[in-house]
């Protein structure tokens, strides 16, 4: 067992004792688990993403692609995937984290301006928005380049944002608030935002195939199990279905971006995971029919973050759009290497002897 699977297992076990309907209920009312935070923080997933140079981990995508789905999974009740994420983009920039909670805006486009070191302007949705201390941000220059941006939560005003996860956001507004910037890729933050989301979608998906097929196992009706009803079959079969192209898509995507070629693998990876949202939600309740919004099941704390989740840093519209746009620059030569690049399991600059 490789160490990135030990983390994942170890992160598994410690969200599933903490991870009862009760316990996501009060977090969703917005009781702060510091409990289960400071347990994670022990495992060291705070600095899991950090290079080795800069003291932590050192771990890629693939790596903590497991992670990422447990916590998703088991609806974490803590932003500890944005942290990480958030994190390993500050100290990749060359900028040192500050202490505290890291969160993003999972916005695509925050309606922002930077003058010298001061923003002014909305970074709306952002995640956790009453906890955290600091938020990461792109703030990309008109002429091309891309920046960084890592701004001080409470030097804006902050106004709870609703959500249909019912987990906390928070809408932020700056007047000329003091701002630390760097260098970085174009939409780093929406593009590790969204790979972040496509692996939570899986993991909650996984979580949501499996209950329902259990549930469909136990509930009986006119004298036997529902799952033994053939249109019930077809709709679980189908669950399967899109929890395999989710998993397949997200783990390719995760690959491509430790190799640094990862924004087409990414735009395919959430677009197929959100759809997949949407239709995995629908199925579920389809078959757990009017008991599944009750409190006595968990079914509704994993399909509302389906749907949050499936939104946040672009939905399928955005990324399909975005692969559009793509095929079309590259015109009938470069549609083939387009795919393969966009597959995420090949690295489309290897010699052919390589991916043959």
């Amino acid at each position: 067992m490789n160490i990135g699977q030990q983390v994942a297992d170890a992160t598994d076990r410690l969200l599933a004792a903490h991870g009862s309907p009760d316990a996501l209920t009060r977090a969703e009312e917005g009781l702060w688990p510091a409990a289960l935070w400071n347990q994670l923080l022990g495992l060291g997933l705070g600095e899991a993403m950090v290079d080795e140079e800069r003291g932590g981990h050192g771990f890629g995508w693939s790596d903590l692609a497991g992670t990422f789905i447990a916590i998703g999974r088991r609806a974490c009740p803590v932003p500890i995937g944005e942290h990480m994420v958030a994190r390993a983009l500050v100290e990749r920039s060359g900028l040192k984290a500050p202490d505290g909670i890291l969160t993003l805006s999972t916005r695509i486009e925050p309606r922002i301006q930077i003058d010298a070191n001061r923003v002014s302007g909305e970074l709306p949705a952002v995640v956790w928005g009453g906890e955290s201390r600091h938020i990461v941000f792109s703030c990309d220059s008109e002429s091309g380049g891309g920046r960084l941006g890592v701004v001080e939560l409470s030097a804006g005003t902050t106004m709870p944002r609703p959500s249909i996860s019912r987990t906390p956001h928070a809408d932020l507004t700056y007047r000329s608030a003091e701002v630390r910037l760097a260098p970085a890729e174009r939409g780093a933050v929406t593009l590790a935002g969204a790979l972040l989301r496509s692996l939570q979608i899986t993991g909650a998906i996984e979580r949501v195939l499996a209950d329902t097929v259990t549930y469909a196992n136990t509930r009986v009706q006119f004298g036997r199990p529902i799952g033994r009803f053939q249109a019930i079959q077809q709709l679980v079969a189908e669950l399967g279905n899109e929890a395999a192209a989710s998993t397949a898509t997200a783990m390719g995507a995760a690959r491509a971006l430790d190799r640094n070629e990862g924004h087409l693998a990414v735009a395919v990876a959430k677009a197929r995971s959100s759809a997949a949202a949407g239709r995995v939600a629908a199925i579920a309740h389809e078959v757990h029919a009017a008991i599944g919004v009750t409190l006595d099941f968990n079914l509704h704390h994993m399909t509302r973050r389906l749907w949050q989740w499936r939104n946040d840093f672009g939905d399928e519209f955005y990324w399909r759009a975005e692969l559009a746009r793509a095929a079309t620059a590259e015109g009938r030569d470069g549609l083939w290497s387009l795919i393969i690049a966009a597959s995420g399991g090949v690295d489309a600059n290897a010699p052919a002897s390589e991916t043959t």
